[in-house]
């Protein structure tokens, strides 16, 4: 073995280690992460709006990387232009007519990337064989056929949708998983092996979160009122993500704080059945729903007394949680593993004894009544910086290289 191939598997297999035990609380570890050799780098992402999670995710971590010296290129279904990511935008809203954008854009895809790298199992498939002779690296951002089943997708539907987890899980030679508790998804149910998986956490952009006015001027952005202890969420208005048994807290909440105020940032498909349960619940008075909020979402956290993060499955690790903390809002979460990951390291307290409405009720209305220990928007914002993007780049690409 010649010594620059020793050198860089030793340093690959620290990371991966470091990534597996390294603690969220210490993110200046990421810092002893060498620079990487410049790459290029094919990215297929799921989507070009930041509606979600995964897709914030991808819209952090690119420039992030380019602003490293990598040369990112790739596709993504919706939103502008971003350097040369290509959007497409397919005739159909199927998977059948996304499949059928990809194979039309495939003559514009670069064949000499150094690695292809995918977010979302479905939109990758078509071009694996184009890749065939190219690592592929796989983001884990969640158990895709399992979510469908949770959310009362069909049984056929969850086959196929697990089929096509495996097929293109199969031939990935690296998982980069957010969190311990999504890298045992990958052993335990798609029987990947542990040694190709690596565990980094989520992202923030600290500049564009933290450069956000006092919490009254942020109120006062978004018309929202200055006497009331207002609670936040922005979540995709789905089963997974808990939202209705938030509804249920407020509703428990405001029978002892009659000035709570729920403001619930974002869309689903679950929007007009939450709207009716705040109707039937009595607190149509104490909630606003702000539908997609795009650049304002820095304000949205800003505006908040605390920000709460109500999910009741399949929370890989929340980049909900670094973007509060980022504006100086605590955040409160369920205790999914994920979730805990992101937020215990800062304060324990801020998880909930579990994920029922009562236990959040309790959770919230400790934290407005200043019962346990908030921290600081100094205290907030310091730990959110730890998980820039710029560090959880370095980390990826570090990843990437190794895969090479």
């Amino acid at each position: 073995m010649s010594q620059d191939v020793f050198r860089k598997s030793a340093l690959c297999g620290f990371n991966r280690w470091l990534g597996q035990h390294a603690r969220p609380s210490k993110p200046e570890s990421l810092e002893s992460v060498a620079p990487t050799d410049p790459m290029r780098i094919f990215q297929v992402g799921m989507s070009g709006i930041p509606t979600g999670g995964a897709s914030r995710y991808f819209l952090g971590l690119l420039p992030a990387l380019s602003a490293q010296g990598h040369d990112v290129s790739g596709i993504v279904f919706g939103g502008p232009p971003m350097g040369r990511i290509q959007p497409l935008r397919p005739r159909f809203p199927t998977m059948v007519g996304q499949w059928a954008a990809i194979r039309e854009a495939t003559p514009q895809i670069p064949t000499n990337a150094d690695i292809l790298v995918s977010h979302f199992a479905p939109y990758v498939l078509p071009i694996l064989d184009q890749f065939r002779d190219k690592p592929h690296v796989v983001h884990f951002h969640g158990p895709w056929a399992l979510e469908s089943q949770f959310e009362g997708d069909g049984s056929l539907n969850v086959f196929l949708k697990r089929t096509i987890e495996k097929r293109v899980y199969a031939g990935a030679k690296k998982f980069i998983a957010l969190s311990r508790a999504y890298a045992q998804y990958l052993e335990r149910d798609y029987s990947v092996d542990p040694s190709k998986i690596s565990v980094i956490p989520g992202g923030v952009d600290f500049k564009q979160f933290s450069s956000v006015p006092s919490r009254s001027e942020a109120r006062d952005a978004l018309g929202l009122p200055q006497n009331r202890r207002i609670v936040v969420t922005a979540r995709r208005l789905v089963q997974t993500k808990g939202v209705g048994t938030l509804l249920e807290a407020i509703a428990e909440v405001r029978r002892r704080l009659d000035d709570v105020y729920l403001v619930i940032a974002g869309t689903g498909t679950h929007a007009e059945r939450l709207q009716r349960l705040s109707e039937d619940l009595n607190i149509s008075d104490h909630v606003r729903f702000l539908g997609f909020v795009g650049e304002k979402l820095p304000l949205v956290y800003r505006s908040g007394n605390v920000v709460v993060v109500p999910s009741v499955a399949f929370e890989g690790f929340g980049l909900i949680v670094l973007e509060a903390l980022a504006t100086g809002t605590p955040v409160l979460v369920t205790p999914l593993a994920g979730l805990e990951e992101a937020i215990a390291p800062l304060e324990p307290a801020l998880v909930s004894e579990g994920i029922g409405s009562g236990q959040i009720a309790d959770l919230i209305e400790r934290a407005l009544l200043g019962k346990i220990g908030l921290p600081s928007s100094e205290a907030c914002r310091a730990y959110a910086s730890g998980f820039d993007w710029s560090r959880i780049a370095a980390r990826v690409a570090d990843e990437y290289a190794c895969a090479v």
